[in-house]
Formats: C-alpha cells, structure tokens, sequence
C-alpha cells in the first residue's frame, strides 16, 4: 500500500496512481466545456425540434428521457460545438453536489445547458471507473476541500477549475474492469433493494393522500348521506355541510415587514409552511426581508409559482414569505386551522388550482388571487373538522411510521453503496470482495 497523507482517500495499492481529472481528459487543460449561456439558447428553443437541451436534471437522474425543451431547427448548426455525443462525461455544476454520467448510445443527440459541463476522457480511464470514482456521494471531503472556489457566488456549485482540480484515483485498466464489474453487479442488488423500498413507500403515500381526500372532502361517517353540489371539482359534499366561494372565506393579506427581522418561511408542496432554516435550500437568499409579506400563525401561505403542483399550507409560525407568494387570512374563522391544512392540500383540490392556473409551460403556471378566491370550498361544522383532525391524526400516525422505517432502510442501503464503491475505487477491498 502507499500512503497518500494529501489526499482524502487514504493508502491505495502500489501501483495505482492519483491523477487530477485534467490529466484524464483528451487534450488535456482544454478538454472540458461549458454548456452555452442561457442568452446563447434564449429564443431559440422550440416546442419541439430536431434536438434536445439537456441539463443537470438528467445527469443527476442520469435519465436522459426527462428532456422536455428543444432547439429550434434553424438555431441548431451554429450551437453544434455544445453536442453531446454518446461516451461524454457530463457534469453537473449547480447546488453542493458533484454528479457525472456518460451519454449513452440509445440516446438521441442533444445540446447542453449552461448548468453543465462535458468532457472526453484519454486512455488512462475508463468512462464508468470515472464515474464510480468522480461522484461526490463517495467523495463529500474532496467537494469540501475545493468548494471554496466558487465562493461569493449566488449559489454554491462547481467550474470547470474545480473539475480539473479534483484527484480521482487511476488503477491499471485492466485492474478498472475488474472493478466495474464488481461494482455493477454490487449496485444491482442494492438499487434493487431501494427500489423495493421506493415502491412501498409510494403506496403507502397514495393510501395516505387518499385517506385524507375522503375523510376531509366526504366526512367519516360511515352512513353519512350527501348532496349534491355545483362546483368543478367535487360533485358531492355530506348534507350538514356548506359549500362557499373563498372570497366570503378569505381574504388577501398584504402586511410588509419594516424592518426584516421576522422568520423567513418557505412553501412547499410536500411539508407545507416551514421556516427556510429548517429546510436544505440551495437557493440564494435575499440581503434583507424588508418588503417581505408577513405570515401569521393561521395564515395561509400559497406560493404562486408552484401552487398548482399543491405548495399551498396554513401556517403554524410567525414569518415572513417572499413578496411574489400570497397570503390569505380567514374572514370569520369559519374552519380549524388543522383541517384547512390538509383540505387545501386534497388532491382534487390541487388538480383544480392546477386546471385554473394560467402560463406558457407547467413551470410558468400561476394562480392569482381572484381565480384562488373564487373556489369553492367544502365547510363542514366545526366540531366536524375537529373530528376530522383527530382520526387523521390517529390514522395517518401509522402510515407516516411505515414510511419513516421504508426511508431508514433506504438510508442505511444507500450508505452502504457508497461505502462500497468508495472502498474499491480506492483498492481498500479487491473485487473478490476481501479485504487487501
């Protein structure tokens, strides 16, 4: 073993080498390219098109099939140097997390963004030992050591610099092959493990949502009878209840904060409202909240943008949100605010901001105040809600412990991989799977 006290790999056997990707890269310092700048592909992306844009979305999910946006025709030849042809290793810049993939042959060509980076590997390296050895899960201290580069940006990411700079441990290639295989076959077995685990946590999210849809939208009761009602998006509500349009609900609240010392709130489809510090947010944050709008315990928080994918929650925190997200405030304190919380998550109602909302692309969509404040909503007695609350509570109880142990062994699966692949990436264990 040789020991190697600069790095953060440890000892590696004799007769590997620690080379830094530049030297692992055809035509060396120059090898690696930047996708184009957005006003490089501004206006020129079409509907469809004779080529895809890809980003880091697809390198992350090495999902080449999630490409949605393509490069008009006529704009096509003069971008032709950001290609990405079938055995490119494409990076991942943007967010803390260093990812690669290499552009598999089934794949149609496509054009990078300006979110990546291609490269094409030399003969020292074989591209899927690259990957293995490249990938921050199994190397989080070298993401650490050189991250400091790109300080003082809007967002913690990574530059061609620091891809060239990173070490990558290099055994023979014959020594590579080995340990691909060892590897593939190794991932196999744990992926299909997690995926087992994903399938069980998706069904018992789906029991989940539904056991709320029923019980906020239809009442508990199991002899309940219903009436009908004239609205788009439920037909039939029980007959001790209202049916009410959100503007004899609600109303829009638009307090300011003065000073910007309030608590900066988030909203999210999957948790609701939450403070921003209890989040993993990547996102920039603005120098100051003045002008932000405030958020009372009680409020409903909507965020415009995402609203229609259900990112819309009745707060339990002083705050303040972003000025471009809305706030509604009950008129008459007709609902618990518990029950609220989970009706204007249902999933039909979601569909329905969904249905209402107005933009070029889903992920231009918005839904306003005026279109928000005409729905109409289900409001049951309130001791009804209460109800209501409580045998969700009761019952959601078990499904979220389900879910919460699905999740643990997938954590406990997933470090297991990197353990692995960092062990043989660094001839800490031969591919026979004994210790050197």
């Amino acid at each position: 073993m040789m020991d190697q006290k600069d790095t953060w790999f440890g000892n590696i056997p004799e007769g590997w080498s620690l080379s830094r990707v530049k030297f692992l890269l055809v035509n060396g310092e120059n090898g690696i390219r930047i996708g184009p700048f957005g006003s490089a592909l501004k206006g020129k992306t079409a509907a469809s098109g004779p080529v895809k844009i890809y980003n880091q979305a697809n390198v992350i999910a090495n999902n080449f099939d999630l490409s949605r946006h393509f490069l008009s025709a006529e704009n096509y030849e003069e971008l032709q140097s950001y290609v990405i042809l079938p055995g490119d290793i494409l990076f991942s810049m943007m967010g803390t997390i260093g990812k690669c993939c290499i552009m598999p042959n089934n794949k149609p060509l496509g054009i990078m963004d300006s979110h990546l980076l291609k490269a094409r590997l030399n003969e020292k390296i074989m591209p899927q030992y690259f990957v293995y050895a490249y990938d921050r899960d199994y190397n989080e201290a070298a993401y650490k050591q050189l991250l400091y580069m790109s300080q003082g940006s809007i967002m913690n990411g990574l530059n061609s610099s620091i891809v060239k700079q990173l070490k990558v441990p290099v055994p023979p290639v014959i020594q590579q092959n080995k340990i691909i295989g060892f590897l593939n076959s190794k991932c196999k077995i744990v992926d299909e493990a997690i995926s087992r685990h994903q399938s069980i946590i998706e069904k018992l999210s789906e029991y989940q949502s539904s056991l709320i849809t029923h019980a906020v939208l239809y009442g508990i009761h199991p002899d309940q009878k219903y009436q009908a009602v004239d609205s788009e998006w439920i037909d039939k509500i029980p007959n001790t209840w209202d049916m009410k349009r959100g503007k004899w609900l609600f109303r829009e609240a638009s307090e300011r904060s003065e000073d910007g010392t309030e608590e900066l709130l988030t909203v999210s489809q999957y948790t609701g409202v939450t403070p921003r510090s209890q989040k993993n947010v990547t996102m920039f944050e603005a120098e100051s909240l003045v002008g932000y709008k405030i958020c009372h315990i009680g409020d409903i928080a909507a965020n415009t943008m995402w609203l229609w994918a259900g990112a819309i929650g009745v707060s339990n925190y002083e705050g303040v949100i972003s000025p471009s997200y809305n706030v509604y405030r009950q008129i008459a304190d007709a609902y618990d605010s518990e029950y609220l919380d989970y009706l204007l998550r249902a999933i039909p109602l979601v569909q329905h901001y969904k249905a209402l909302s107005t933009g070029i692309r889903p992920s231009r969509l918005r839904l306003y105040p005026p279109q928000f404040l005409n729905i109409k909503f289900p409001v049951p007695p309130k001791t009804e809600q209460t109800a209501i609350v409580a045998y969700l509570k009761e019952k959601i109880t078990g499904v979220t412990t389900a879910i919460a142990r699905q999740k643990a062994a997938i954590e406990k699966l997933e470090e297991y991989k990197k353990s692995i692949i960092f062990n043989a990436v660094t001839g800490k264990i031969d591919v026979s799977g004994n210790e050197s």
